[in-house]
């Protein structure tokens, strides 16, 4: 099997190679590189990872990955890919959607059904934690409108 990107470089190594290319090329200046980064949501994510890891190694999320199966695997691998994409939206209203994908992440990886891929899986959750804002409980103004 061909070694994969994903075995020599781990995401923060590529991310900053980019950066680097980036302001090497004058595509972009330093001081736009660092206006760019917003330290709320990077602090969000940095605390979501945490909370991952202890889903993974309390077992919780092989816990939640045998019950999005028990719930979504009876109607095959569309229907259990269905029940996902509705539990993110739905999660994601509550969480920020970085928040929700690197938490159920580890979920994700620990389901294993025949036809289903991780990466659609990936697909899934990124897909699912966008579309939260057509969940009646993403914003107030939502919650305004039905009230009219």
């Amino acid at each position: 099997m061909a070694a994969d990107v994903r075995d020599t470089w781990n995401i923060f190594t590529l991310s900053a190679t980019a950066a680097a290319l980036l302001v090497a090329s004058k595509c972009l200046t330093i001081d736009e590189a660092f206006a760019a980064v917003n330290g709320r949501v990077l602090l969000g994510i940095v605390a979501t990872y945490g909370l991952g890891a202890a889903l993974e190694r309390t077992k919780v999320a092989a816990l939640l990955a045998s019950s999005l199966v028990a719930v979504g695997g009876t109607t095959g691998p569309q229907g259990l890919l269905a029940v996902l994409f509705f539990t993110v939206a739905l999660l994601s209203g509550v969480v920020s959607n970085q928040a929700t994908v690197i938490l159920l992440w580890p979920v994700v990886r620990g389901i294993d059904i025949e036809g289903v891929s991780i990466g659609q899986f990936a697909i899934v959750l990124m897909m699912g934690a966008s579309c939260a804002f057509m969940t009646p409980v993403r914003k107030l103004y939502h919650y305004i409108m039905r009230r009219l």
